[in-house]
C-alpha cells in the first residue's frame, strides 16, 4: 500500500509518505510484512511567555519495519518485528530552559507476540513484549498479558503491561549547561511502570462497534530494572475512551 499525510499544527506542520507490502507462503500458514515511512516536519515554536530560542527548524525522519507472523497450530500464533527509525535535525525540546540533545537519533526495537485462542474458555491469551534500544543510551523492556473473552455481542479485554526504561546518557534531574547536551525532563529518566485496563467492545450491527477502554497507570524510580537518577515528574494517571468504529466491507 501507498499513503500521504499532512498534519498542521500552530507550532508544527509534517508530512509523510509510507509504503508497506504483505505476502504469504504457499502454504499461507506463514506471513511477511514490510513497510518504510519518510516524513519532513517543520519546527515553530510559539513565542509566548515561555522564552524560545529558536524561531523555526526542520527534522527528517526515516523508519524501516520488517515482520514475520507464523501459525503454530490451529489455535496458536506467533509473531517477530524489528523497526528502525533514523531522526535527524532539531530533536530538543524548544519549551524547555535546559533541554539541548543531539541532532541524530537512531533507535531499534525488537517487538514478540504469541497468541493463544482456548477452545474451553472461549478466550484467548495474549503475550507481546518489547525491546527498545536507541543512540543516546536509553534502552527499555514493555511486557504485556491480556485476556480476550468472547461475550454475548461483545469482546471484553482485560490487561495488564509493564515498562522499565534505562535513562538517555544527558539526563540529570537538574540538568548540566556545561555539557555538551542535556535534559532534565522525566520521560528520558530511568523508571518503571505499571498499566492495569480493560477493553469492552460491544457489536452494534454487521458494520458498527462500540469501544470503551479505560486504564490506570503508576509510575515509580524503585520499580524500574536500571538504577538512575529519580525525576520528581513522574506521573500517575487514569485515561478513558471512547470510540465509534465504522467497517467497510
Amino acid at each position: 500500500g501507498f499513503s500521504v499525510s499532512h498534519s498542521d499544527e500552530d507550532d508544527y506542520d509534517a508530512t509523510a509518505v509510507a509504503l508497506d507490502a504483505s505476502w504469504n507462503s504457499s502454504d499461507s500458514s506463514r506471513t511477511w510484512n514490510v513497510s518504510f515511512s519518510s516524513s519532513q516536519d517543520n519546527v515553530e515554536p510559539t513565542q509566548g511567555v515561555i522564552p524560545v530560542f529558536i524561531e523555526e527548524d526542520e527534522l527528517e525522519t526515516q523508519s524501516m519495519y520488517f515482520g514475520v507472523s507464523q501459525i503454530l497450530s490451529r489455535t496458536a500464533i506467533a509473531r517477530i518485528g524489528l523497526n528502525y527509525i533514523y531522526s535527524e535535525g532539531y530533536l530538543s525540546d524548544p519549551y524547555k530552559l535546559r533541554d539541548i540533545r543531539p541532532d541524530t537519533h537512531e533507535r531499534l526495537a525488537l517487538s514478540l507476540g504469541y497468541r493463544r485462542f482456548l477452545i474451553d474458555f472461549d478466550a484467548s491469551l495474549q503475550l507481546d513484549y518489547r525491546y527498545y534500544a536507541d543512540s543516546w543510551g536509553t534502552d527499555s523492556h514493555a511486557l504485556e498479558l491480556a485476556w480476550a473473552q468472547n461475550l454475548s455481542s461483545s469482546l471484553l479485554t482485560p490487561y495488564v503491561r509493564y515498562y522499565s526504561q534505562r535513562q538517555a546518557d544527558f539526563f540529570d534531574v537538574v540538568a548540566d549547561s556545561n555539557e555538551n547536551y542535556y535534559a532534565d525532563d522525566y520521560r528520558l529518566s530511568s523508571y518503571g511502570a505499571f498499566t492495569l485496563g480493560a477493553r469492552w467492545s460491544v457489536s452494534l450491527n454487521e458494520q458498527w462497534t462500540l469501544q470503551l477502554e479505560a486504564e490506570r497507570y503508576e509510575t515509580a524510580k524503585g520499580w524500574g530494572l536500571y538504577s538512575g537518577s529519580e525525576a520528581p515528574a513522574l506521573v500517575d494517571f487514569w485515561r478513558g475512551t471512547v470510540a465509534l468504529i465504522w467497517r467497510i466491507d
